[in-house]
Protein backbone atom coordinates (compact mmCIF):
# COMPACT_ATOMS: atom_id res chain seq x y z
CA UNK A 1 0.00 0.00 0.00
CA UNK A 2 1.26 3.60 -1.02
CA UNK A 3 0.51 7.07 0.83
CA UNK A 4 1.04 10.33 -0.50
CA UNK A 5 1.31 13.19 1.54
CA UNK A 6 2.16 16.74 1.37
CA UNK A 7 2.99 19.22 3.76
CA UNK A 8 3.05 22.91 2.83
CA UNK A 9 5.57 25.64 4.75
CA UNK A 10 6.61 29.11 5.06
CA UNK A 11 10.29 28.49 4.21
CA UNK A 12 12.58 26.21 2.87
CA UNK A 13 14.78 25.46 6.05
CA UNK A 14 11.31 24.44 8.11
CA UNK A 15 10.16 22.54 5.50
CA UNK A 16 13.66 20.30 5.25
CA UNK A 17 13.35 20.27 9.19
CA UNK A 18 9.68 19.20 9.30
CA UNK A 19 10.54 16.82 6.46
CA UNK A 20 13.24 14.88 8.43
CA UNK A 21 11.24 14.67 11.43
CA UNK A 22 8.28 13.40 9.71
CA UNK A 23 10.41 10.60 7.87
CA UNK A 24 11.93 9.82 11.07
CA UNK A 25 8.87 8.88 13.36
CA UNK A 26 7.34 7.12 10.06
CA UNK A 27 10.63 4.97 9.83
CA UNK A 28 11.27 5.30 13.82
CA UNK A 29 8.26 5.09 15.31
CA UNK A 30 5.49 2.66 12.74
CA UNK A 31 8.28 1.01 10.95
CA UNK A 32 8.25 2.11 8.08
CA UNK A 33 9.95 2.52 4.68
CA UNK A 34 10.31 5.50 3.26
CA UNK A 35 11.26 5.82 -0.27
CA UNK A 36 13.78 9.10 -0.28
CA UNK A 37 14.15 9.65 -3.68
CA UNK A 38 10.59 10.47 -4.48
CA UNK A 39 10.61 12.67 -1.61
CA UNK A 40 11.57 16.71 -2.22
CA UNK A 41 10.92 19.78 -1.39
CA UNK A 42 10.12 22.70 -3.70
CA UNK A 43 8.43 26.27 -4.53
CA UNK A 44 4.66 25.28 -4.55
CA UNK A 45 4.40 26.33 -8.16
CA UNK A 46 6.41 23.47 -9.30
CA UNK A 47 4.03 20.70 -7.44
CA UNK A 48 1.83 18.47 -9.84
CA UNK A 49 -0.09 15.99 -6.36
CA UNK A 50 -2.45 13.58 -7.33
CA UNK A 51 -3.63 15.60 -10.58
CA UNK A 52 -3.52 19.06 -9.26
CA UNK A 53 -1.44 22.16 -9.49
CA UNK A 54 -1.22 24.39 -6.65
CA UNK A 55 -0.78 27.94 -6.58
CA UNK A 56 -0.77 31.25 -4.17
CA UNK A 57 -3.53 33.72 -4.80
CA UNK A 58 -3.02 37.05 -2.45
CA UNK A 59 -1.26 34.72 -0.14
CA UNK A 60 -3.29 32.20 -0.05
CA UNK A 61 -2.77 28.53 -1.07
CA UNK A 62 -5.17 27.72 -4.07
CA UNK A 63 -5.46 24.06 -6.08
CA UNK A 64 -6.88 23.83 -9.21
CA UNK A 65 -6.32 20.59 -11.47
CA UNK A 66 -2.87 19.91 -13.24
CA UNK A 67 -2.70 21.01 -17.24
CA UNK A 68 -1.59 17.99 -18.21
CA UNK A 69 -4.15 15.89 -16.14
CA UNK A 70 -6.78 18.12 -18.07
CA UNK A 71 -5.41 17.23 -21.29
CA UNK A 72 -5.32 13.54 -20.44
CA UNK A 73 -9.30 13.99 -19.78
CA UNK A 74 -9.96 15.76 -22.73
CA UNK A 75 -8.13 13.09 -24.71
CA UNK A 76 -9.89 10.23 -23.36
CA UNK A 77 -13.32 11.95 -23.66
CA UNK A 78 -12.29 12.67 -27.55
CA UNK A 79 -11.10 8.86 -27.82
CA UNK A 80 -14.81 8.00 -26.42
CA UNK A 81 -17.11 10.52 -28.01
Amino acid sequence: MNVRYAVFCKSQKSANRIKDSIIKFIERKLYLKVNKEKNNVCYISKVKYLGYAFYMNKGECRLRPHPKSLEKMKARLKELT
